[in-house]
């Protein structure tokens, strides 16, 4: 599709009426990954022109993101937001350090921290291969590890200090905000992530 200029112009065209007719404030782009700069190029076509489209209707394009693609991460300038895929990064796949580095990653390729937006995980995977995922409200059921936690038999995650220290980074650098993968994987009492997000994005947790 994104191939083709008559193709690509059909999808745009399809996509917009869709997010208006579903009154939606934008869409996320997540294309895992272009195989070659050809693709590369098809890929920044198409969000250069979802966002002409868009922009008439002040609807949002964000797209998600590693930052080790092998193509310039300035490219990726031409949307409003991008949603940094900061996990699954290494063995213990989604550290603090690890945070840090990719979003330095996307400022030093020239991307306004305004428009990044740090991605959290809600879900904790096995050091060790065959790499196992748990839902952080499956590791919380199973082990009720303690807030400051973030590894328990094996298994890394982030617990509430850290998703609360890479909360306040966000803020510290101005970013465009911070995203989860995913909501379903919370609990709903007082050892959320979510809860722990929003208490430290209202002033509630002092950085």
């Amino acid at each position: 599709m994104t191939a083709d200029e008559i193709t690509r112009h059909k999808f745009v065209n399809a996509l917009t009426e869709f997010a208006l007719s579903h009154n939606l404030a934008g869409v996320d782009f997540d294309w895992e990954f272009p195989k070659d700069e050809t693709e590369f190029s098809n890929y920044i076509l198409l969000l250069t022109e979802t966002k002409e489209s868009f922009s008439r209707y002040n609807l949002l394009v964000s797209v998600a993101l590693y930052p080790e693609l092998g193509f310039p991460l300035k490219s990726f300038a031409v949307v409003d937001r991008i949603h940094i895929m900061s996990y699954d990064r290494d063995v213990k796949h989604a550290t603090y350090e690890q945070a840090v580095a990719d979003f330095q990653a996307f400022v030093d390729a020239g991307i306004p921290p305004e428009k990044l937006v740090l991605g959290i995980p809600f879900y904790g995977r096995n050091t060790k291969p065959p790499y196992r995922v748990l839902s952080y409200a499956e590791i919380m059921r199973r082990y009720q590890p303690g807030f400051q936690l973030d590894e328990v038999d094996g298994m890394f995650y982030n617990g509430i200090e850290t998703v609360q220290r890479k909360t306040c980074y966000a803020l510290r650098e101005s970013a465009g905000g911070v995203m989860i993968w995913e909501l379903a994987h919370d609990t709903l009492d007082e050892t959320s992530l979510l809860q722990a997000i929003f208490e430290v994005s209202v002033g509630r947790k002092p950085c």
